[in-house]
């Protein structure tokens, strides 16, 4: 679309391109900057976390969009947006010592990265990673026939041949809080040089010349310094940053610790990790045996003073719970920084120990920590990680219920792979509607496990459905099919998982 504007300049396009960026960025993304959960985008001012969250190639599209959008119009929302997502995200996506990629970056508390394996996964993330080292470049300048903009920190370099001008920019950004710009080569030409003014900007930004204050224009989040330019001129620019917080649009409780445009992650170690982070199916441990992340008790709405900065070291900090359960602090460090160890983003806050008592877990939080396997229908890498086959049976997506389902008709079937992890106790739950009146039968490999013959009570809502799976027939893997009635459909089925207990139903979680 954004390219149909550039071609026909028809308003139209222009629009849809904003609306779209607007929504993605202010509603439907993490505080990484990435967006949607099991590849679907959620409601709107929800923030659910999980491992399926924040697919990177959504990421890279949001930064070639963002890319366009700021070439129409230098709204310094754009690039703030960019820095977010480069540094929180797409940095974060790549494994510095193996070169591997994520497909998504997980938000739930406690979980980690995992990357592709060298040669055996060629995700759709695999194929735009390999591309996002190679783009860091991309829009840190912006030229036009009388500006140069500076919109991100990074060491590097401009040449502007048809005006013989070189501009170098040197920095260690982000672990110094300042950058330096070089005019290399010049025509003795006079020109605008503007430098962004960061969201995140502790205090005012300073800004020297040749080492003497100047004065300077503040123009739509831009400082403008016009001048007849000389070879060796030297542009000294602060870039103070400070600790501050995001909360989640969901849940108030939640929150990340920032500093400047990084998101920290607490950084908690190696406990239960599987033997490698590195494989080939990327769903493989998505219910991986997680670990308790402590809460942070705070007794006013300063949260910053439970953390403190740690002395000699580039961009680490302690952050301390307060809590009487966990005395101890964890470390927190940039997100692009964690690999191969457990980490969180995400933390939850409570104002008294008494808190502790209570559960903070939401109903899908909930269901997600007793989960062993699962699958979303009519999502495609879910259904052809678990081997899906069907006759007779279509899937779409249903805007009444905010989902994917697949449903089969007069003898018709679907079947698909489950992971058991070979637990005593094991239930498979399916995620049904209520809205109208099915038959089918439930088979686990040749053994028929359940037959149902639901009526249409006309209920708009869906229901979770337990089916105990005998021990017989469990083994590493178990084949789950779902056949209709004769006459009759399975009904709109949303998901199957497997758990390892039940738990009431979600419109009863709150009484």
């Amino acid at each position: 679309i954004a390219k149909l504007y550039d071609i026909t300049k028809e308003e139209k396009y222009k629009k849809a391109c904003e609306y779209f960026w607007n929504i993605v960025t202010s509603e439907r993304s993490y505080s990484i900057g990435g967006n949607s959960i099991d590849e679907h985008f959620g409601k709107i001012g929800t923030e659910a976390l999980g491992v399926t969250t924040a697919e990177t190639c959504n990421t890279y599209n949001m930064l070639k969009l963002t890319e366009y959008l700021y070439k129409w119009n230098h709204n310094v929302k754009y690039m703030d947006y960019y820095e977010k997502a480069l540094y929180n995200h797409i940095l974060a996506s790549q494994d510095p010592i193996s070169g591997m990629k994520t497909y998504f970056v997980s938000t739930k508390p406690g979980h980690f990265k995992v990357y592709c394996s060298p040669d055996k996964s060629f995700w759709c993330c695999t194929g735009s990673g390999m591309e996002n080292p190679c783009k860091y470049s991309r829009n840190i300048y912006y030229t036009n026939e009388n500006d140069v903009y500076v919109n991100l920190f990074i060491s590097s370099s401009i040449e502007l041949e048809d005006k013989s001008i070189k501009i170098n920019q040197i920095t260690d950004f982000p672990k110094e809080e300042k950058t330096k710009i070089i005019i290399e080569e010049t025509n003795d030409l006079s020109y605008e040089i503007k430098i962004r003014i960061p969201y995140w900007l502790n205090n005012d930004i300073k800004v020297m010349l040749n080492n003497n204050k100047i004065n300077f224009k503040k123009e739509q989040g831009y400082i403008s310094i016009f001048n007849l330019w000389k070879k060796g001129d030297t542009l000294d620019i602060s870039l103070d940053m400070n600790l501050h917080i995001y909360t989640s649009r969901e849940d108030k409780n939640k929150i990340c610790f920032m500093y400047g445009p990084l998101v920290l992650a607490g950084a908690f170690g190696r406990e239960n990790f599987p033997e490698s982070d590195i494989l080939e199916d990327h769903l493989k441990l998505n219910h991986y045996k997680s670990i308790d992340i402590p809460v942070i008790i705070s007794k006013n709405d300063n949260l910053l003073n439970n953390v403190k900065r740690i002395k000699g070291k580039d961009l680490e900090f302690e952050l301390n719970f307060n809590n009487y359960v966990i005395k101890e602090s964890v470390i927190l460090k940039p997100f692009y920084d964690v690999h191969h160890e457990r980490y969180n983003i995400y933390f939850t806050k409570m104002t008294s120990e008494e808190d502790l008592d209570k559960d903070f877990l939401s109903y899908d939080e909930l269901l997600e920590s007793i989960t062993i396997d699962k699958i979303n229908f009519n999502e495609q890498q879910m259904e052809i990680e678990h081997k899906l086959s069907s006759t007779n049976s279509i899937s779409d997506y249903s805007l009444e219920y905010g989902m994917g389902y697949r449903e089969a008709f007069e003898n018709g079937y679907f079947s698909f792979l489950l992971d058991t992890n070979l637990e005593d106790e094991i239930y498979l739950c399916l995620n049904k509607s209520e809205d109208s009146e099915s038959s089918f039968t439930i088979y686990v490999g040749d053994k028929k496990l359940d037959k149902e013959n639901l009526m249409n009570d006309k209920k708009k809502f869906v229901c979770n459905y337990y089916y105990n799976i005998p021990k017989e027939v469990l083994k590493e893997k178990i084949e789950i099919k779902i056949k209709a009635g004769e006459k009759l459909s399975t009904g709109k089925i949303f998901s199957a998982r497997l758990t390892n207990k039940k738990i009431k139903g979600k419109e009863d979680f709150n009484e």
